[in-house]
């Protein structure tokens, strides 16, 4: 994600892990549902990074 030149690789680990913490598996329903109200409300760059969260929610989740 870095490449992406707004939010570094650690940041979105530290989310992940923290919504799984939170939420557990529910974390990617969560997550489906910030990105749907950030892409609704026209805040692509935080949609995009919501998205990056919750793939690596998923790869977390499908590790148990």
């Amino acid at each position: 994600m870095e490449d992406e030149g707004f939010v570094d690789d650690d940041f979105i680990e530290e989310m992940a892990w923290e919504y799984v913490a939170r939420h557990g598996r529910a974390s990617i329903a969560v997550l489906r549902k910030q990105i749907e109200t950030t892409e609704t409300v026209g805040d692509r760059l935080s949609a995009q990074m919501w998205r990056a969260v919750a793939e690596r929610v998923e790869a977390i989740v499908g590790s148990y």
